[in-house]
């Protein structure tokens, strides 16, 4: 596979989105000089560290900082 073929696949391949997550922090590891998100994942408390996993932070991996959503809840008065 030549360099081009593997970046295109690469990028198609978190373009198929099946699963939802949610950023609820990030962080710095000083072990591996790495800055990181912390994620929470839908699988429950006993999948990753209680429900949760850190990702590269400022990579794109998965599309994370490129492929995301976000939401403003209004509360609608139901009188």
């Amino acid at each position: 596979m030549t360099n081009n073929n593997w970046a295109n696949a690469y990028k198609l391949q978190w373009l198929a989105i099946d699963h939802a997550v949610l950023i609820i922090g990030y962080g710095y590891d000083k072990k591996l000089k790495m800055k990181y998100w912390v994620i929470r994942n839908s699988y429950g408390p006993g999948w990753g560290e209680k429900g949760n996993f850190k990702i590269r932070r400022g990579m794109n991996d998965f599309g994370v900082e490129s492929d995301n959503l976000i939401a403003d809840v209004i509360l609608l008065d139901q009188k």
